[in-house]
């Protein structure tokens, strides 16, 4: 039993060690000029022993990117959530979105997939349903939690997944990915943050929240409604 769970031990770590080196062979070589038999060279062991984990260069891309996704997401969701203070609890998911998809890293590994995603379809796909499945399924949760709680308005908890996750990459990102500017600053990410906002809670906000968010004044004769 004890060599068993040694066995298995030693297996995590070694296909942690692959993908850990495979990563860092795709940002630094591309796709492209990324081998099986350099990375195998790396790793210590034969490229038919990373054969048999991987069949192809594709399939341990693939492995790359679901493991990628998964950090990113973890990252993107160390924020508190707590729907009692919904503004505050997205206002910091996407300060948080934001920084996370702005890293140097995150955003060098987003343009191999973009740049493969066209030749290799495989990857994009996987790569797509591996960020639905750890994160917009996650942020669908909080969303409907929010919205039997009366903090957000009844609708469909998955597209308003979609739309904060779709504003939340935001403007800042696609200029980051494009290489049109080096740098964002933290006031150029909450303006980024404010606006984003304000189009979710004008959309998907309590009647409260999506007039706060419109900057409408309450109706003549509604009764003020006590916290």
């Amino acid at each position: 039993m004890a060599s068993r769970i040694y066995s298995e031990t030693e297996e995590r770590r070694r296909q942690s060690l692959i993908l850990r080196i495979a990563r860092a062979a795709f940002l630094r070589d591309g796709y492209s000029a990324t081998s099986m038999a350099s990375i195998a060279a790396k790793v210590g062991g034969s490229k038919t022993t990373l054969y048999r984990r991987y069949p192809s260069k594709q399939d341990l891309f693939i492995a790359v990117c679901q493991r990628e996704t998964e950090k990113i997401v973890n990252r993107l969701f160390e924020v508190n959530l707590d729907v009692s203070d919904i503004e505050t609890a997205l206002h910091e998911f996407c300060v948080q979105n934001m920084n996370v998809f702005l890293d140097d890293d995150v955003t060098a590994f987003h343009r191999i997939v973009i740049g493969e995603g066209g030749k290799f379809p495989q990857i994009g796909h996987e790569a797509h349903k591996a960020n639905e499945r750890l994160g917009r399924d996650r942020m669908e949760r909080v969303l409907k939690k929010a919205m039997d709680a009366g903090k957000l308005r009844q609708a469909d908890p998955r597209e308003a997944a979609e739309l904060l996750y779709d504003l939340g990459i935001g403007f800042q990102h696609k200029v980051r990915l494009w290489n049109s500017v080096k740098n964002v600053t933290p006031e150029m990410i909450e303006k980024q943050v404010a606006f984003m906002l304000t189009v979710f809670f004008a959309t998907y906000g309590s009647e409260d929240l999506s007039r706060k968010a419109r900057r409408e004044p309450k109706a003549k004769n509604e009764p003020v409604k006590i916290r």
